[in-house]
């Protein structure tokens, strides 16, 4: 006859094969325990370095990158401004300073001076001046193109060109003293441009209208 096994024996074994167990992952923990955390924390680790770290490395690179890049660039574009402003002087340098004194006197930046110059020369003509005025003409601004046609003559003072306008009366001129008085305007150092001229030989009076150049 079979032997009866009882259930609580059964019991007691289930109980046994648990708390062996425990005792096993106990005993392995207390063996184990650092390593594990160890590797808990490298993956952590490892995991943030390439989700949250490494994004902003990359952008932050490519950022110093640009940046290095565009230095790079502006160093490239001031040192070729470099050697062309040292071509300009060693270029200047070589020019006579007669010949630079005679180009600062097309335009000269001194206008105090302009009356002298301009009674000068028509009194070399043998002429008296009657009267004279001055007015500096503004400098042209950009507008639309109706402003811009009706202004055109402004244009040649943008920049560092100004311009005067001078409106001279001149007596005692004949016909050959008109000629010799344009041909000295013709041929003066200062740049002159005449705009309109009148010539009465009645009166032996002669108006005209100029314009001069200024260096600002």
């Amino acid at each position: 006859m079979p032997k009866k096994i009882d259930p609580k024996e059964i019991a007691l074994k289930k109980i046994e094969a648990k708390k062996a167990l425990i005792r096993n992952i106990n005993r392995f923990l207390n063996n184990y325990f650092k390593w594990f955390v160890f590797i808990v924390v490298i993956l952590i680790l490892i995991i943030g370095y390439f989700k949250f770290i490494k994004p902003r490395y990359d952008q932050m690179k490519k950022t110093i990158d640009l940046i290095n890049q565009q230095r790079e660039d502006d160093y490239y574009a001031k040192k070729q401004e470099l050697e062309k402003i040292k071509d300009l002087l060693l270029a200047y340098s070589r020019i006579s300073p007669s010949y630079v004194e005679k180009i600062d006197l097309v335009a000269p930046p001194k206008i105090d001076e302009l009356f002298t110059e301009i009674n000068q020369l028509i009194m070399n003509n043998g002429l008296l001046v009657q009267a004279v005025n001055f007015s500096v003409v503004g400098d042209r601004t950009p507008g639309n193109k109706k402003e811009q046609a009706t202004k055109e003559k402004d244009y040649f003072a943008s920049g560092d060109i100004g311009q005067i306008r001078i409106g001279i009366t001149v007596r005692g001129t004949d016909y050959e003293s008109f000629k010799n008085l344009l041909h000295s305007l013709e041929n003066n150092l200062r740049l002159i441009d005449v705009e309109n001229l009148g010539f009465s030989p009645g009166t032996n009076a002669t108006s005209l209208t100029m314009v001069t150049y200024y260096l600002k």
